[in-house]
C-alpha cells in the first residue's frame, strides 16, 4: 500500500486526487524534528528557532539493498508564487552515508528558499558557505532570501531496517517572529499547514509536554481541520523532562480521560538537547535508550495493556503504517470514482478547444479564407441557419421605411368652421396617422421639422402636428392666389409649373430643402447597416477560427474595413444618383394618373357635398337684396353641388394622383399629399424601395465576390514567404496553447493514477 501511495505522489496525482497521507504538525520547539529523525533515521537539519522553513516529503522502503537516499526538490509555484504542476529534479547524487544527509538537507532548502539561484550551485557548498547564506548572505542570482516556501525537499530512503511509510513534515507553528522579520510569516506558516492537513490527511500533532496542551496553538489548527478527532493522531514529546507531580495529567491524556481522540494518543522519548550537544547519538542507540526509559522509569513502567502498546516510536511507527494502509484501503474506490469523472471533465474541455495549428499553415489560412467566403454568401443568401443579415438588415430597413412614410402630409377638403371638418379629420385623417405608424424623433422626422417651420413663416394658418404638414381649402387657395399654380398634361408627361412668387416658396423650399435632406438620411441607414455587416462579418470570421488566430482578425478586419469603405462610397454616389432622377416631376403612366385624378375630384366633391349650405344661401341672400355681388348661373350651379372650391379640389387632386403615380407602396383614397412638398413625397416613396436596392446591389451582392481574392492578397498567400507569414497570422493565442497543455498534463497524470489505482484493486480482489 506504501508502495501505491509512493507511486501516486511521483505521479503528481496529488495535484488532481486527495491521496491518502501523514503529516506531521507541532509547535515551534515540540520536538518534531526529533520525532522525524526518530520515525525516519535521520538527522535533519536543528538550529535555535525555526529550523524547518519548506515542508520535507519523507517516503521510507523497506528493501534488502543497502541502505541509500535520493534527496529531489519538487516545485509546485514558480518564484512569483503561482502554482504549475509539479516538477522534481534530483539534488545532489545519491546518498550512502546517513551522516552526510543533514548537510545536503540544509542546501536543499537553501536552494528552494532563493529561486532565483540555480539549485546546482547549493550541491557543492561548504559548511561555512552554508552557515553565511543562512545568516542572510544572498547567493548569486537572488534578490531576496525567502522565509518560507510551499516547494517541498523530498527524501526517498530505502534499506533493509526502514519501514514502509510516507509522511509531509511541515514548518512548526509560530506565534510570533524575531524583529525586522515579516509578520505575515505566521499565517503564512498557519496557511501552510492547513493546505496539508485538509482532506484524506492523518494529522500526526506533536505535543510537548512542557506545555500545557490547551495553549498550543497546532492543537487548535488539527481540531479545526478534523472537528470530530478521526483523523488526528496525538504524539506526546518531552517525556523525560516531566517533573514529580506532572506525570498524572498527562497519562489521563494518553488514556484518553480528557482531550480525547477517536486515534488515541502516543508517548516518546527523544533525543534531547544534552545528547544534541555531546556530538549525539546513533538512530540504534536512540531507540535503545527510549525503550529502556519506558521500561525502568517510574510511572511508564508500571502501565499495563493498551497504554503499554503506545509508549515509544516503534509503538507509533507500527501503528502509522498500518492506518495509513487502511486508510488508503478504503479510498481507493472513491479515487477510482474521481479520476474517472476528473478525466471525463478534462475531455470534454479539451473537446471544445480547436484542433492544434496545422502542421502546414498555409494550406490552413487558405481553407480560412474559404471557409470566410463561403459563410459570407450563406449570409448575403439568407440561407438556413444564416439568416441574422437578412434580419437586421430588415429591422434597418423597417425604421427606414417608417421614417419615409412617416413624412406623408394630409389634406382636409374643408374651410375653418364647417363641421364635417372635424368628423373628416377623426375619421379619416387620423386612419392615415395610425397607418403610418410613425416613428417620431428620427433624423427624417427632425429634417422635416425643420422644413415645415421655415414653411409656416410664409402660409398663413400653417397646422404643424405630429410633425406632419396639413393643408385645408383656405390655405390651398391662399397659395393659389400668391402662386398661381397650375398643371398641364404634355406629351404625355403630367408636368408641374410654377410662377411668381410660388418660385420662391417651390424651389427653395421643395426640390433644395428635399434633395438635401434625403441623402443624409439615407447615409444614416446605410452607415447602420454597414456597422452590423461589419459586426456580422467579424463574427463569422471568429467563428471560423473559434476566436482563436488574432493576427488573422486583424488582418481580415483590416482588409474587410477598407473594402466596405470602397463599397460604401460608391452606393453614396448610387444614392445621391438616384436623388438626382427626382429632380422633375414627370410620369409616363398617365392612364393610372387620370384615372386617379378623376377618383379623387369625385371623392372631395362628395365630402363637400354632405358639407352645409350656409354659404348658399348667405351668398343667394345677399344677391337678391342687392347689397352682394351678381351671382352667375355657374357659381350657383357649383355652390349647389358642393364644387364653389373646384380650383383648390382640382389641384388637390393633381397633386395626391401624381403622388400616386410616383408612389410603389400602396393605394389609398385617403387625401394626404402636401401641394408644397409633392415631388419630395414622391421620390421619398419611391426610394423606399430604391434605397435598400442600392444598398443590396452595391454592398451585399459585391462584397463576397471579390473578398476571396482581397483577402488572398492581403496575407500574401501565394508569395515567396507565404509560409512564413501564415504561421505567423494563424499562430495559436498564447492562452489556448497554455491551456491545451495543462489539461494535457492533467490527462497523463490522471490516467497513470487510474492505471496505479485500478491494478491495484485488481490484485486486491484477486
Amino acid at each position: 500500500m506504501m508502495s501505491l501511495i509512493n507511486a501516486l505522489t511521483a505521479s503528481g496525482a496529488s495535484l488532481e486526487l486527495d491521496v491518502p497521507r501523514i503529516a506531521i504538525i507541532g509547535n515551534q520547539s515540540a520536538g518534531k524534528s526529533s520525532l522525524v529523525e526518530a520515525i525516519s533515521g535521520i538527522a535533519v537539519p536543528r538550529d535555535d528557532g525555526t529550523c524547518t522553513r519548506t515542508p520535507y516529503e519523507v517516503q521510507l522502503k523497506s528493501s534488502d539493498l543497502a541502505w541509500s537516499c535520493k534527496i529531489s526538490i519538487r516545485t509546485i509555484v514558480d518564484q512569483d508564487g503561482e502554482e504549475h504542476p509539479p516538477v522534481q529534479v534530483a539534488f545532489g547524487p545519491t546518498l550512502v552515508d546517513p551522516a552526510q544527509v543533514e548537510p545536503m538537507l540544509r542546501k536543499a532548502q537553501l536552494a528552494i528558499l532563493n529561486p532565483g539561484t540555480e539549485a546546482s550551485f547549493f550541491v557543492k557548498l561548504d559548511r561555512p558557505s552554508v552557515e553565511r547564506i543562512i545568516n542572510g548572505e544572498l547567493p548569486p542570482g537572488s534578490k531576496k532570501q525567502l522565509s518560507f516556501s510551499k516547494n517541498l525537499v523530498v527524501v526517498e530512503i530505502e534499506g533493509p531496517d526502514a519501514v514502509d511509510l510516507t509522511f509531509i513534515d511541515l514548518p512548526g507553528i509560530i506565534s510570533n517572529v524575531k524583529p525586522g522579520d515579516d509578520k505575515g510569516d505566521i499565517e503564512l506558516v498557519r496557511n501552510l499547514a492547513v493546505r496539508h492537513i485538509t482532506g484524506n490527511c492523518l494529522i500526526l500533532c506533536a505535543f510537548s509536554m512542557k506545555d500545557d496542551l490547551e495553549n498550543q496553538s497546532a492543537g487548535q489548527l488539527a481540531k479545526e481541520a478534523d472537528p470530530t478527532g478521526t483523523r488526528t493522531i496525538g504524539v506526546l514529546t518531552k517525556a523525560d523532562t516531566l517533573q514529580d507531580g506532572e506525570h498524572s495529567r498527562w497519562l489521563k491524556v494518553l488514556r484518553g480521560e480528557v482531550h480525547q481522540l477517536s486515534l488515541g494518543y502516543f508517548c516518546t522519548k527523544l533525543r534531547g538537547t544534552a545528547d544534541l550537544k555531546s556530538g549525539g547519538t546513533t538512530y540504534e542507540a536512540s531507540r535503545a535508550a527510549e525503550a529502556s526509559f519506558f521500561t525502568n522509569v517510574s510511572p511508564w513502567d508500571s502501565l499495563k495493556g493498551e497504554i503499554r502498546h503506545r509508549l515509544g516510536t516503534k509503538s507509533l511507527v507500527n501503528f502509522l503504517g498500518d492506518r495509513l494502509s487502511l486508510f488508503m484501503a478504503s479510498k481507493i474506490p472513491e479515487l477510482i470514482s474521481k479520476t474517472s469523472s476528473q478525466l471525463a471533465d478534462i475531455h470534454a474541455k479539451i473537446g471544445k478547444l480547436p484542433p492544434p495549428p496545422s502542421s502546414d499553415p498555409v494550406i490552413q489560412l487558405e481553407s480560412l479564407i474559404a471557409e470566410f467566403v463561403t459563410s459570407l454568401q450563406s449570409y448575403a443568401a439568407g440561407a438556413s441557419g444564416c439568416k441574422k443579415l437578412i434580419q437586421d438588415v430588415g429591422d434597418i430597413l423597417d425604421s427606414f421605411k417608417l421614417d419615409i412614410q412617416a413624412t406623408e402630409p394630409r389634406f382636409v377638403p374643408f374651410i375653418s368652421g364647417e363641421k364635417k371638418r372635424d368628423e373628416w379629420e377623426e375619421e379619416v385623417v387620423a386612419i392615415s396617422s395610425s397607418d403610418k405608424g410613425r416613428n417620431a424623433g428620427t433624423a427624417l422626422v427632425e429634417s422635416r421639422k425643420k422644413r415645415l417651420e421655415e414653411l409656416g413663416n410664409e402660409i398663413s394658418g400653417l397646422r404643424n402636428e405630429d410633425f406632419v404638414l396639413k393643408m385645408d381649402l383656405d390655405q390651398v387657395h391662399s397659395q393659389i392666389k400668391r402662386s398661381a399654380i397650375s398643371f398641364s398634361l404634355s406629351y404625355s408627361f403630367p408636368t408641374l409649373t410654377a410662377s411668381g412668387a410660388s418660385k420662391r416658396i417651390w424651389s427653395p423650399s421643395l426640390f433644395k430643402a428635399g434633395l438635401s435632406s434625403l441623402p443624409p438620411v439615407s447615409s444614416v441607414y446605410a452607415q447602420s447597416f454597414m456597422r452590423r455587416f461589419i459586426k456580422l462579418s467579424r463574427t463569422i470570421s471568429q467563428g471560423s477560427t473559434k476566436g482563436l488566430y488574432a493576427r488573422w482578425c486583424v488582418a481580415f478586419s483590416t482588409c474587410l474595413s477598407a473594402h466596405l469603405d470602397q463599397l460604401f462610397d460608391q452606393c453614396r454616389k448610387d444614392l445621391n444618383y438616384l436623388v438626382s432622377l427626382e429632380k422633375t416631376t414627370t410620369t409616363r403612366n398617365v392612364h393610372f394618373h387620370t384615372s386617379t385624378y378623376h377618383n379623387l375630384v369625385r371623392m372631395f366633391n362628395a365630402a363637400r357635398k354632405k358639407a352645409p349650405s350656409k354659404d348658399l344661401i348667405d351668398a343667394l341672400v345677399s344677391a337678391a337684396t342687392g347689397e352682394g355681388e351678381h351671382i352667375s348661373r355657374e357659381d350657383v350651379i357649383k355652390m349647389l353641388n358642393g364644387q364653389e372650391y373646384a380650383e383648390e379640389i382640382d389641384v388637390m387632386a393633381s397633386v395626391q394622383a401624381y403622388w400616386k403615380v410616383r408612389s410603389p407602396t400602396r393605394y389609398s383614397p385617403i387625401p394626404c399629399t402636401l401641394l408644397q412638398l409633392v415631388s419630395e413625397l414622391s421620390y421619398e416613396q419611391r426610394i423606399i424601395d430604391n434605397i435598400p436596392r442600392a444598398i443590396d446591389a452595391g454592398i451585399v451582392q459585391r462584397l463576397h465576390e471579390n473578398t476571396r481574392q482581397l483577402l488572398v492578397t492581403k496575407v500574401g498567400l501565394y508569395a515567396p514567404d507565404a509560409r512564413e507569414r501564415a504561421i505567423k497570422l494563424v499562430s495559436e493565442k498564447c492562452s489556448i496553447t497554455k491551456e491545451r497543455e495543462e489539461l494535457v498534463g492533467r490527462t497523463k497524470r490522471l490516467e497513470e493514477a487510474r492505471e496505479l489505482l485500478s491494478g491495484f484493486d485488481e490484485q486486491k480482489s484477486a
